[in-house]
């Protein structure tokens, strides 16, 4: 069997939740018997090592980007898309990582992946929620089958969209264990909380940073921020003043 996965995840991140999944996902998929993924990833700067991939079936065809992730980034590799496509015959399965499919792609079968209903449920965040309802819309009618990664996802896609029931399949997140520290638990310093990922208004940090002021059960705690940028950038302490800390760079990250 053979399977492609596109560029436009890693197009528009250099990290986050979708570029894991799909790494994960061509990790798993990596030296299975009669099994073999093309990576047409383009021009990319992910903090996940996809070119490491490469081997057991799996053809990686990504290089270094000056762009950083965003549009001009997925413009660039959706031309370099309709220019080398075309070239690598037919995909028995088409994998779109994102809101769109590349025509280009020949394919018998197209799969996408449905995260979540955030813009649909909670438009007023989103400045275009109502240009990614109809490219969603256009996918999802298009896909011969929609992976929902939650029971909830899946009755989401059913309400929203339309999508007949038969064509979705739920799966959960897998989990891939992290690498152990040899040095054992840090013990030292006081408890904290531990926050992950970016600080757009869906993920209502400002509401984190509210309850964790107030709350009395959390004075002697500090609360660790990894992602989202600098807090001092981006004014994020709110009343927590030093309560609040960022986590370093993690290279087990990039594992």
């Amino acid at each position: 069997m053979r399977i492609a996965i596109d560029h436009q995840v890693t197009s528009l991140q250099d990290a986050g939740g979708m570029s894991r999944y799909h790494y994960e996902l061509a990790q798993k998929l990596r030296g299975r018997e009669n099994i073999s993924l093309d990576l047409l990833l383009g021009g990319e700067s992910s903090v996940l090592p996809f070119a490491a991939l490469a081997g057991g079936g799996v053809r990686v065809e990504s290089r270094k980007s000056r762009l950083g992730p965003g549009y001009p980034r997925y413009a660039m590799n959706a031309l370099w898309t309709a220019a080398i496509a075309p070239m690598r015959g037919r995909y028995d399965v088409y994998h779109a990582t994102y809101q769109r499919w590349e025509p280009t792609i020949r394919h018998r079968a197209l799969v996408a992946t449905h995260h979540d209903a955030t813009q649909e449920r909670f438009p007023e965040l989103f400045r275009n929620a109502s240009a990614i309802h109809a490219r969603k819309r256009r996918l999802y009618q298009r896909a011969d089958m929609v992976i929902c990664v939650s029971e909830s996802a899946r009755l989401d896609l059913v309400e929203i969209y339309g999508v007949d029931a038969s064509r979705t399949r739920v799966v959960y997140h897998g989990v891939t264990p992290l690498a152990e520290d040899e040095t054992g638990p840090n013990d030292q310093g006081p408890p904290y909380l531990l926050y992950v990922g970016s600080r757009s208004a869906y993920k209502n940090f400002p509401a984190l940073m509210e309850a964790f002021a107030a709350a009395e059960t959390a004075r002697d705690m500090r609360l660790i921020v990894a992602g989202g940028g600098r807090l001092e950038r981006r004014g994020a302490r709110g009343n927590c003043g030093t309560r609040v800390g960022e986590a370093g760079h993690a290279a087990a990250a990039r594992g």
